[in-house]
C-alpha cells in the first residue's frame, strides 16, 4: 500500500488543485496548506458543469452535467462515504468519505484500501477514493473546496 499523506487545511475556500500534487509525500504528518497558495491553482472548471454542494460537511465541487452525485442513502456499500460521484454510465469514478478522527480512518486503510488523499479539515478526515480513471474525475477533485459555493468566474 502506498502511504497516505494527511494534509491539514483549516481554512476555508481551499481547494485540492495544489493538494494532489503533495499526495506522493507519503508523510503521516499534517501539512499546514495556505489559502493564497490553493487558490493560486485553482482549476478551470469546464463550460456547462454543475456543482454539487454538501452542507452538512461544509464542502463543494464541481462535475460534468452527464455525471450523477449520490449522497446520503444512495451510496450503498461505502463505509463512512458521504458522496459518490458516477459517470454517464452509472460507473463509480469517485467516493468520498468522512472520518470522525485519524485512528478510525487508518484502521479503514490499514486493510489494504487505497485513498488516492486524505486531508483533514475541522477535526474530520475526508477521505478521497478515485475509483475511476477519467479526465473528467480529475477535474471533478481538483474543483473541491471547502467553504459556501462561491461563483469563480
Amino acid at each position: 500500500m502506498v502511504g497516505i499523506g494527511v494534509l491539514a487545511a483549516e481554512t476555508r475556500g481551499v481547494s485540492l488543485a495544489s493538494l494532489f500534487e503533495r499526495e506522493g509525500a507519503g508523510t503521516s504528518e499534517a501539512q499546514e496548506v495556505e489559502t493564497e497558495e490553493a487558490e493560486a491553482e485553482y482549476v478551470n472548471v469546464p463550460s456547462g458543469w454543475v456543482e454539487y454542494d454538501n452542507r452538512e460537511y461544509d464542502f463543494w465541487f464541481s462535475y460534468p452535467s452527464e455525471f450523477e452525485v449520490l449522497d446520503g442513502e444512495e451510496i450503498g456499500e461505502w463505509r463512512k462515504g458521504v458522496v459518490v460521484v458516477a459517470n454517464g454510465e452509472g460507473a463509480e469514478e469517485l467516493v468520498i468519505q468522512v472520518w470522525e478522527d485519524e485512528e478510525e480512518y487508518r484502521s479503514e486503510f490499514g486493510d489494504g484500501v487505497s485513498a488516492s488523499m486524505v486531508l483533514a479539515h475541522e477535526g474530520r478526515y475526508f477521505s478521497f477514493v478515485k475509483v475511476g480513471q477519467s479526465e473528467e474525475v480529475e477535474i471533478v477533485v481538483k474543483s473541491f473546496r471547502f467553504g459556501e459555493v462561491c461563483d469563480a468566474g
